[in-house]
């Protein structure tokens, strides 16, 4: 892999993983607009975009004083950067990190509906890409009927 290619060349074949970390970074830059558009908010420069939530206090929060949102956005916006990059870069720890910030993705998308649908569908295609592309062809059981076992 040459260092100054932020694909590795051996993830470039696998096109499952490739797309993940690719929606992974470009969902990880759309997170940093959600941080500077949270600090427009506090400063005036526009108003909330934002869909009503089911849950009133964030409303608030995001009508009221949206810097208590930034470090949520923040948290999001740093771990798809960082697992878009392992994953890029063919890092084990690139791939459990997505796993990791896209199952809490899924755990929280109930308390933001309706905001939040558009980020379950995203955490949804990108877990498919990473499970479909790490586990490929792999068989749950062997052809005898014990578990598969591929050496690793």
């Amino acid at each position: 892999m040459s260092d100054r290619s932020l694909v590795d060349v051996g993830l470039r074949k696998n096109r499952w993983l490739l797309a993940a970390g690719l929606l992974l970074l470009l969902y990880g830059l759309v997170e940093m607009l959600d941080c500077a558009t949270l600090l427009l908010m506090q400063w005036g420069g526009i108003g909330n975009p934002y869909p009503s939530s089911v849950f009133q206090p964030i409303n608030d929060l995001l009508n009221n004083s949206p810097l208590w949102m930034l470090p949520v956005f923040g948290f999001f916006a740093y771990f798809r950067l960082m697992a878009a990059v392992g994953i890029l870069r063919n890092r084990l720890w690139g791939f459990w990190a997505a796993i990791w910030v896209e199952t809490i993705t899924l755990v929280f998308v109930p308390f933001l509906l309706p905001m939040a649908g558009g980020d379950a569908l995203g955490a949804i295609l990108i877990m498919t890409c990473l499970l479909v592309g790490y586990l490929g062809r792999r068989p749950i059981l062997s052809e005898g009927g014990e578990h598969y076992d591929d050496g690793q």
